[in-house]
């Protein structure tokens, strides 16, 4: 990767590399990297560094959507665990329905 350098798939992808202002800690710059990734329906940001953080986006779908990460109605008081079991989604996902095959 270079730093600033960006890549572009004609609307599959859009990613790009960039440092962060450089941060003292314990007496030493540190200096971290931001990647982004720009898919139709997902943005995906990387931070890396002393505190490395991943952030995963993604858009609603048309279709209901419901599960750990909530049901995309703007609802908080909706998304806590027991609403989750009161709906069935909660437990762990049979291997029929993984997206994750062995």
């Amino acid at each position: 990767h270079r730093l600033g350098s960006a890549f572009v798939a004609d609307g599959l992808l859009n990613a790009t590399v960039s440092a962060l202002p450089v941060v003292w800690r314990e007496g030493r710059p540190t200096t971290s990297l931001r990647y982004d990734f720009g898919l139709p329906d997902l943005r995906i940001r990387i931070l890396t560094g002393p505190r490395a953080r991943l952030a995963i986006e993604a858009r609603r779908l048309p279709e209901p959507q419901d599960g750990y990460c909530g049901d995309f109605d703007c609802d908080a008081s909706d998304d806590a665990y027991e609403e989750l079991e009161a709906r069935g989604k909660a437990g762990q996902v049979t291997e029929r329905d993984s997206l994750f095959r062995p």
